[in-house]
């Protein structure tokens, strides 16, 4: 932070413990407090953690998604979330989220109302847009491709679906497809498929410059989140013209707008049919031509507009409760 902002002076008194713990505590108790010491504004939350209390300037809390309310989070998190979520839509004075998709949940499971709402895209980092293939890394010839932030069983990323359909795919046709999964590890994969270690190959967290080359050179990249409050991996496969099978439900046919392949994330045999499907060089041309442009719709400068744009409606608001 201090490289990026190092213009920008920075108090965080009473941080005593590097933890994620304790930095929502002081995010949400101690934080508000500072801002009595400092000339400001606004105060921004960028990940749904808003003060407890009411505070004397304006609240933009931005809410990502609210996956613990839908159940998919571990227990303790979605405790925390349950009781801190409707608080925060209370204290803010706007909310932003990430798509029309989790507008409509944050509606229905917190009661926020529709107009203390802004759509804020996120943006594709431009890295993946540029001409280059990434930094080579050792790599099967041919693989079907997962990125996830956990290798986790039975969450809401749906490896399970992915394990079951190459586990098909490696017993119903003849392919010589590996499948390479990044993002973690877990040896509990191995202990639940019938498939060859040898044909399973965990990465671990890679570098960006790796991952794109990954992205590039994968024959399919399969995204079947079964909730996902936006979605970047399946726009930075798409970039890097890789066609992808993704999900048919969440954010994803809103925020792909007819791009790529979307199948019901919970059905291997139509993941599988699909894949097969890719092989077809006319088919594989086709769904390369629907992707075209779609990644390049989502820039951070376009993400940075729409935020100024809502800090201008929360400061217009201001000054309108001001003067009446």
């Amino acid at each position: 932070m201090t490289e990026e902002f190092g213009h920008v002076p920075l108090d965080s008194r009473y941080y005593i413990q590097s933890s994620r713990e304790f930095g929502v505590i002081w995010e949400r108790l101690m934080l508000p407090n500072l801002i009595k010491n400092h000339d400001l504004d606004i105060l921004f939350c960028p990940n749904g953690n808003a003060p407890m209390i009411s505070t004397e300037i304006p609240v933009i809390t931005w809410i990502h998604d609210v996956g613990a309310q839908k159940g998919w989070m571990d227990p303790i998190h979605r405790l925390y979330r349950n009781i801190s979520l409707p608080r925060t839509v209370s204290v803010s004075d706007r909310i932003v989220t990430t798509s029309e998709f989790t507008k409509r949940e944050i509606q229905e499971e917190l009661k926020a109302p529709s107009d203390k709402i802004d759509i804020i895209y996120n943006g594709i980092d431009k890295f993946y847009l540029e001409a280059s293939k990434g930094e080579s890394i050792g790599i099967p010839e041919k693989y079907l491709l997962f990125v996830t932030s956990s290798m986790e069983l039975g969450t809401r990323k749906n490896l399970d679906t992915v394990i079951e359909a190459f586990e098909i795919l490696k017993q119903e046709h003849d392919t010589n497809h590996k499948l390479i999964l990044v993002g973690g590890e877990n040896e509990e994969i191995y202990n639940n498929t019938s498939v060859s270690r040898d044909d399973i190959k965990m990465m671990g967290y890679i570098s960006k410059p790796n991952l794109k080359y990954m992205y590039s050179n994968a024959d399919v990249f399969l995204f079947p989140s079964l909730h996902e409050g936006f979605g970047l991996p399946p726009l930075e496969a798409m970039a890097c013209g890789t066609p992808i099978i993704t999900s048919n439900v969440a954010s994803m046919p809103e925020v792909l707008d007819g791009g790529g392949i979307l199948i019901d994330p919970e059905d291997p045999l139509e993941m599988v049919e699909e894949i097969i499907k890719l092989q077809d060089t006319k088919y594989r041309r086709d769904i390369l031509n629907g992707q075209q442009g779609i990644p390049e719709r989502f820039t951070w400068e376009s993400t940075k507009n729409r935020f100024i744009s809502t800090v201008n409606k929360v400061i217009d608001d201001e000054i309108d409760s001001g003067s009446s």
